[in-house]
Order: structure tokens, then sequence, then C-alpha cells
């Protein structure tokens, strides 16, 4: 016997009062518990005393659906899921699983997506389900909340059929992606420039307009030795690692990095005759304000070497290498007078 045809009734008690008149499906173990032949006339349910179970044929369900004494009440699982990128052609697929499936005949869920605060829109390619499907979520509004303040997690996918509710909470929001560094024209300076870009998952860098890129950078080895010892007072300060800057910066539009050491850093070097290298491992960092400090993570890393040498005459050299840049990085070379 499937669970699934099974129906339970509570009857008429010894007195004539009414103890409950709902039926509902439900898997459960039927144990001693009294067994009515299929196909039992219930149209008359009422006459029934104590509690019975009935096996469902399509007859018997009906009769009772119309007579308003069926009552199914299904398990509804949405699949779980924290995010949904804003765009037509981003649409999100979700699983919604209902047991029974499909539900009886007259039986349907209904599914709705709101705001519960704040802003945020979506679409849904059906609002009416009748059996386990996978439904699509565009969103059409990213999630904010009020003021400056995000508000992460404030779309709700709602599922309900009667009295039973499922609900899936989310953000809508574009995050960056495709980090990579390009070589730009030296000045008549020192320093070695780079522009920082990257792309949005949603296909449009505008919707980046709370996301957030920074810097976490570490030196090695440590102490830093000469001839750029100088560079280990500054980092007592900002501790190693350390990142910059603390906000981020705004991610609508491409940043340039500098590399290079500041010219008393130059001066220092070029009056110590000792030859040597540091290195720097350097990790763009985004974040999104939309959906809150838990969408961290790691865009691009790089590795930068500073050091000196002699062909001669004696050199500083700055090297850069990562994504976007050439194979053995791209440098800067400038002479120690």
């Amino acid at each position: 016997m499937n669970w699934n045809e099974i129906a339970i009734f509570k009857a008429k008690d010894g007195a004539g009062t009414a103890v409950d008149s709902t039926w509902n499906i439900v898997p459960t173990d039927l144990g001693s518990t009294r067994l009515l032949p299929d196909g039992t006339d219930v149209t008359a349910p009422t006459d029934l005393l104590g509690e019975y179970w009935v096996r469902g044929t399509s007859k018997a369900n009906a009769a009772l659906r119309d007579a308003g004494k069926l009552v199914v009440h299904p398990k509804i699982v949405i699949e779980k899921f924290d995010r949904v990128i804003p765009g037509e052609g981003n649409e999100k697929n979700v699983t919604i699983t209902l047991t029974p499936s499909p539900l009886p005949a007259g039986y349907s869920v209904s599914l709705k997506c709101k705001a519960t605060q704040g802003s945020g829109g979506a679409l849904l390619s059906t609002e009416t389900i009748t059996e386990t499907t996978t439904v699509k979520v565009r969103g059409t509004v990213q999630s904010w909340g009020a003021g400056d303040v995000p508000a992460p997690d404030n779309m709700e996918l709602s599922a309900q059929c009667m009295d039973v509710v499922a609900k899936e909470n989310f953000t809508i929001c574009a995050h960056a992606k495709d980090l990579v560094n390009t070589r730009k024209r030296d000045r008549n300076d020192h320093q070695l420039y780079v522009e920082v870009s990257w792309a949005s998952d949603s296909g449009n860098v505008s919707d980046l307009d709370e996301y957030r890129i920074r810097e976490r950078v570490a030196f090695s080895p440590t102490p830093i030795p000469a001839p750029f010892a100088f560079v280990n007072g500054p980092l007592l300060i900002t501790g190693n690692p350390c990142v910059y800057p603390v906000a981020g910066f705004p991610a609508d539009s491409p940043f340039e990095d500098e590399h290079s050491l500041p010219l008393r850093g130059l001066r220092d070097i070029t009056d110590t005759p000792e030859e040597g290298q540091f290195q720097v491992d350097q990790v763009y960092e985004g974040a999104c304000r939309r959906c809150g400090p838990g969408s961290k993570t790691a865009l691009g890393e790089y590795t930068i070497i500073q050091e000196t040498y002699s062909k001669p005459p004696r050199y500083y050299r700055c090297t850069k290498s990562g994504p976007g840049l050439p194979a053995g990085g791209t440098s800067r070379e400038v002479e120690l007078n």
C-alpha cells in the first residue's frame, strides 16, 4: 500500500459529538489500525465511528474532497540558494519538491516572490505548480534596505498549499569576476603602473555600485633584509599582512595600482651597497554590501618582487606577475645613481 493513497478520518464519537472531520494523506505505520476494504463507500463518512484508515481509491477521494472531508497537506521543500544574479539570462533554477507528486486533482501550490524589507524585485517562470518542478527566478531589482543600510536576504520565495508554507530567503545582487591587471604606459618616474579591471557576473559593471574591492598584501621574508630594511618600520604600524583600503574601492569602474618604493626608499637602497630582494603577495578581495560580509571572495592573486642587482651599473627592479600580465611578469627598472 502506497502511503500517498492512504487517508485517515476521525468521525463521531460514541456520544455523537463531532471529533474531527478532516482527512489527511500522511506517511505512517498502519499498526493495528482498522483497515476498510478497498472501494468502501465513504460518501457518508460521518456514519463511521472512531479512527479509520481508508484505501484511497479515486472514487473515494473525489467523494471526500467534494464533501470537504479530504484535505491534502503536502510536504513542500524549496531548494536552498542564497543569491540571484540580476538581469535577463541570469535566471536561477530552483527546484521545489512536493510530496506527494503530483498532487491529487484539485490541489496546487502557489508561488510568490517579494521583498520582506527595503527594495528588491524578482519574477518567477510560473506562479502555480502541481508537482515537483524546477522554476526560474529572475532578479529585476537588486536588494537594498533603507538609506545607506543594506538588507541581506531581504527577498523571500514562498510556496503554499492551504496551511502548508515553505519559504527561502535570498539576495539579488551582482558580483565581480575575471579580475585582471594590465600594464600601463610608464611615466617619467620610477613606478610600475597597472590598471585593475574586472567584469560583472550580471553582464553590466554598473550593477556593482555596492560592491567593493580591496587589497590584502603580505611581505616576506620578515624581517625584510638589506637594502630594503627600512620597510620593516612601516610594517610595524600597518601589520603584516595588511589591508588597503579597509573599506575597499568602489567596483563600478577600474582603478590604477602603483608599485614601487617611495623616493626616500630609493635613496636608502642607493646608499646601501648590499644586494637583496623581498616579495609581496597581493590578493584582490571582493565583497558585496548587498548580501553582506559572507560574500567576501578572492578575485585575483599576484606576486610582486622588489630587488636590486648590478649589471653594472646598479639597478632597482619591480616585477609583478599574475592574471592578465605576460608570462614571467612585467617589470620596471630604475638605475641607481
